[in-house]
């Protein structure tokens, strides 16, 4: 059934001669024969040093994967022009199309036509193929077309694509389907709203589905960053309702394994405890928690139902590992939400506050950046104030907290909200310097404040884009000792010196 004979060859050969691409066939295998040649030489010669030397190994496995991808790069070349060729010639097209062809040539012999082209094409593309083969017939136009003959030699269908094909699929399709999925080569905001105005004309409450594909290059299409950040948020407006990226999963356990391997090289198991271990607390993930998160809990349920009583082995309990997870490390964004709660007390008290129990967030700014954000929030959920920040250490080795942005509600400045946030910052990271970057008035009041307040112990403001301000660690860690000393922090009258008197007292430190 498979065979081919050699006329069939022949009728090949001929047919690649006549399309100028016998020439190009040749050009390619001499490519690939040359390659194969260089692996050859490649390959004895280190036969000939012995195959026991490393680098030679490496050299000649890096030759082999190279020579591999132009071996397929060429063949997918060749095939495609091969392919392009063949469509060019063999006049690929619809139905409709082929029936429009010949109502258009009718016309120009006979001067006459049952219906308008526009009509025919409005009418076929709403009926099934032997219901448009009839219609075809009734105007006694009989033309061959079969859609078997071009398949693929993998039973692929010929298709023409685009947003016209891709309509009448979702329209054939969305009688049986909840969601219609959409997927394009391109971001294309204009088009996706075409297609979606297009489903929605005949199924107005047809829900859409949308691949926001990970194939595409958005920044090489020219997109801004907000105008990325807003794309699925403008598809929801068009029906989209489900958007997703495919295999998105794929591509972060292959760049978040890149990364951890790269780190246990260069820094050991240190590079564990920074990249997962320390991550997963700061975002509260159960997967910090290694062996419920693994179903350790869930085994012993099971072991306990078939043995009951006399279950003595069990992944859980009080000798678990996990249990060193459930200790703090490090100072727990709880000891700052019982500051203010007497914070909240006190100013209660004095008539001027009256939102609620205020609630804490410390996170990264965005999933994967470096500077973190410390937000308070009121108790229907306002925020009141917010620091945007960063932790490093200098040349020096000194532990850094720069300081990017700090905002308070004006109602709240002034009462030491914000002092009380920048305090639980150096009591959690215990840094070594505090730098306010690019300092706004407020940084400059808060930095004069410190110093008065003796957490601050020296400062660098001769700079108008820094602030560098070395920390009283001693000083501040008595402040944080006790509750009865941040009380009494709150409830300090406001004595601060006058700003020259404040500036008198820094002493410049070295940057």
């Amino acid at each position: 059934m498979h065979k081919i004979s050699q006329r069939a060859y022949r009728d090949a050969e001929e047919w690649l001669k006549q399309e100028r691409l016998a020439a190009l066939i040749n050009e390619g295998i001499k490519k690939i024969g040359k390659e194969i040649e260089a692996l050859k030489k490649a390959r004895q010669r280190v036969h000939r040093q012995g195959a026991g030397q490393r680098d030679a190994r490496e050299q000649l496995a890096a030759l082999e994967v190279m020579i591999k991808k132009v071996t397929e790069d060429t063949v997918d070349h060749l095939l495609a022009s091969v392919r392009q060729r063949w469509a060019q010639k063999a006049g690929l097209k619809t139905f409709a199309d082929a029936v429009a062809e010949a109502m258009q040539t009718r016309t120009q012999i006979r001067g006459k036509r049952p219906m308008s082209v526009e009509r025919w094409r409005r009418l076929a593309n709403g009926v099934s193929y032997q219901e448009a083969r009839e219609l075809a017939q009734s105007m006694g136009i009989n033309v061959f077309w079969d859609w078997d003959l071009p398949r693929t030699p993998e039973g692929f269908y010929q298709i023409t694509g685009g947003r016209e094909m891709a309509i009448q699929r979702g329209l054939a399709m969305a009688p049986f389907t909840d969601l219609l999925w959409r997927e394009t080569a391109k971001p294309d905001l204009d088009d996706d709203k075409l297609w979606a105005d297009a489903i929605h004309a005949v199924y107005p409450h047809k829900m859409l589905a949308y691949n926001l594909s990970p194939s595409w290059n958005w920044d090489a299409w020219g997109f801004t960053d907000d105008q990325i950040r807003v794309f699925a948020a403008e598809l929801g407006k068009m029906g989209y309702v489900f958007n997703f990226i495919t295999y998105a999963g794929h591509q972060t356990e292959a760049l978040s394994n890149g990364r951890l391997a790269r780190a246990l090289r260069e820094e050991g198991v240190l590079g564990f405890v920074r990249l997962v271990q320390r991550s997963l607390r700061l975002a509260h993930d159960p997967a910090q928690y290694p062996q419920t998160f693994v179903g350790g809990d869930w085994a012993d349920r099971y072991r306990r139902a078939a043995r009951g009583a006399s279950l003595t082995t069990s992944s859980m309990g009080g000798k678990s590992t996990e249990t060193q997870h459930r200790k703090a490390v490090e100072v727990p964004t709880s000891v700052l939400e019982r500051w203010l709660h007497m914070w909240v007390d006190y100013w209660k008290m004095q008539g001027l506050y009256d939102r609620g129990a205020l609630n804490v967030e410390l996170k990264e700014r965005f999933a994967g950046s470096e500077e973190m954000m410390l937000n308070v929030f009121d108790e229907p959920r306002d925020k009141l104030a917010e620091i945007t920040f960063r932790v490093d250490r200098d040349r020096e080795g000194r532990k850094v907290l720069a300081v990017k942005d700090q905002n308070t509600f004006k109602k709240y400045r002034n009462r030491r909200l914000m002092t009380l946030m920048h305090f639980f910052l150096l009591h959690r990271y215990k840094t070594d310097l505090v730098h306010y970057v690019n300092p706004s008035a407020d940084n400059r009041l808060s930095v004069r404040r410190m110093i008065h307040n003796g957490v601050f112990k020296a400062a660098r403001t001769d700079d108008p884009h820094i602030i560098a301000i070395e920390v009283d660690t001693q000083r501040a860690q008595k402040i944080f000792a006790s509750d009865e000393s941040i009380k009494r922090f709150i409830a300090k009258p406001s004595g601060e010196p006058g700003k020259q008197g404040v500036l008198a007292g820094v002493r410049a430190v070295a940057s």
